[in-house]
């Protein structure tokens, strides 16, 4: 959020002498700015307030009942509100308080799978201060030419980032499987491959909307217009679909290729099998060798045990006796056709 609200105050904040001031401080001190923009009662709507902006004279008071503050109780916050008690809902102004001027009284605990991953707990903001920490700017225009577009292109260029780290690690890990099994295709490679493809889509698609942010900066009117809009809100959106399912999907190429790798049945090529393994399958590629050059067969002859050759002779081997064969049979058992 900080990164955001420094965009807003480097864009319509610079004009006026206390934002000047501020931002100066602001690098110097490397100042962190918490959010305060979202508010209980409105559902959600960024562009609608219930508190105000109560003015005497030269100075401003402010009550609000904030649901989430990014680490608001360590930092100077921003906060966005009605102009006036009796402006409409959407009327709103985006403030600039000190924390030294402000008085936080929390209303509920952190919930790791509440709002925001962070420490944002839920407060009661009470604050005072100069009419000069009112950006000049409406809230309206703030939101649509710099706010929204700004945190839509931060989110997605960060889910994007993690996105490409996981797929990465996935890649690196089907390599050692393809290095350790040489001549056997690992079975996550598909997998991956698919997961790669959809990457790719999905940097197109941060990349395209970054452009398009780029492209329009300098137009107030393309960027509050509703299609401009539109395409930011899909950026966002199609973008938290596509970044867990690239990373679920890599997580299972992954899980796939471990999980046949470990059992001998499905997955260990005989180079990397224990050596009576190895030998075994030695052993069954010259049996089916044998089998596919061997003269054809007509039937089994039957002992007078009643079994057949084949399992009286491991019988006799067992026993540590040599097993009788026919002249016209095979030593499996079997008689060749005249």
């Amino acid at each position: 959020m900080h990164q955001i609200e420094v965009a807003c105050l480097v864009r319509h904040g610079l004009p006026a002498p206390f934002f000047r001031d501020y931002l100066a401080e602001l690098a110097e001190r490397q100042c962190l700015i918490a959010s305060a923009t979202s508010e209980a009662g409105v559902g959600g709507d960024l562009r609608r307030s219930i508190c105000a902006v109560q003015r005497h004279g030269t100075r401003f008071r402010i009550r609000k009942q904030a649901p989430v503050i990014s680490y608001g109780k360590r930092r100077t916050t921003f906060s966005c509100q009605r102009v006036a008690p009796d402006a409409a809902p959407g009327d709103q102004v985006l403030v600039l308080v000190r924390k030294s001027d402000t008085r936080l009284a929390p209303t509920g605990e952190w919930d790791t799978l509440g709002m925001r991953g962070t420490r944002s707990l839920g407060f009661t903001l009470e604050t005072a201060g100069a009419v000069d920490q009112i950006l000049p700017v409406p809230f309206a225009e703030i939101a649509s030419q710099t706010m929204l577009p700004t945190s839509h292109v931060l989110w997605t260029s960060l889910w994007l980032g993690l996105t490409s780290d996981a797929v990465s690690r996935a890649r690196a890990f089907i390599r050692a499987e393809a290095r350790r099994s040489v001549g056997a295709v690992p079975p996550g490679a598909l997998r991956l491959a698919e997961t790669v493809a959809d990457l790719e889509s999905m940097r197109a698609t941060v990349h395209g909307g970054r452009a398009d942010f780029e492209r329009n900066r300098s137009d107030p009117e393309a960027l509050a217009g509703i299609g401009f809009a539109i395409r930011m809100n899909n950026l966002k959106t199609v973008a938290a679909r596509m970044a867990p399912e690239i990373v679920r999907r890599v997580r299972l190429a992954s899980a796939v290729s471990t999980a046949i790798a470990a059992t001998p049945v499905l997955g260990r090529t005989p180079s990397a099998r224990r050596p009576q393994c190895r030998a075994h399958d030695q052993q069954r590629s010259c049996s089916r060798r044998e089998r596919r050059h061997a003269p054809r067969y007509t039937r089994r002859i039957e002992v007078a045990t009643g079994c057949s050759s084949r399992s009286n002779d491991r019988a006799r081997v067992q026993r540590g006796a040599a097993a009788p064969r026919p002249a016209d049979h095979d030593r499996r058992g079997w008689r060749l056709r005249p």
